[in-house]
């Protein structure tokens, strides 16, 4: 008996496995360790810098779990909302915080309203996940 292959019966090819997530979050915390110790330890705008962009990460991350949902918030518009804020209680600044929020409300409602101008009830709600991711974090 001779043992001749098909060409379809090709040796099955190895699948590369991802890391799972609770080893990319275990691999991501040993490397950051380091640079949050020295930020802790410097404090002042080293500390801010890198607590800020650890924060920005989760509020991007939040932002993307809900995309192309009903009630998504909108990066467009919370990110920098969120930038000014943190940049507002670094700096003591009572009025620049208040003034981020109302104006990123008022700017998420309006960008909204345009994304879907006849469900008014959609831009509220995307409004307020908006919001709501920046006071999240």
């Amino acid at each position: 008996m001779s043992s001749v292959s098909s060409p379809d019966s090709s040796p099955p090819q190895p699948t590369e496995r991802t890391p799972s997530n609770l080893t990319q979050r275990l691999i991501t915390s040993a490397v950051v360790l380091p640079f949050v110790l020295i930020a802790t330890w410097l404090g002042g705008i080293p500390f801010m810098v890198l607590s800020g962009a650890m924060a920005l990460v989760g509020l991007i991350e939040f932002y993307l779990l809900a995309s192309g949902r009903y009630s998504q918030g909108s990066v467009i518009i919370g990110v920098p909302m969120f930038i000014a804020i943190v940049l507002a209680f670094y700096l003591q600044q009572d009025a620049l915080w208040l003034g981020a929020l109302i104006a990123g409300a008022v700017a998420a409602l309006i960008l909204e309203t345009i994304r879907h101008p006849n469900d008014f009830r959609r831009s509220l709600i995307q409004t307020g996940m908006t919001l709501f991711g920046v006071f999240y974090l």
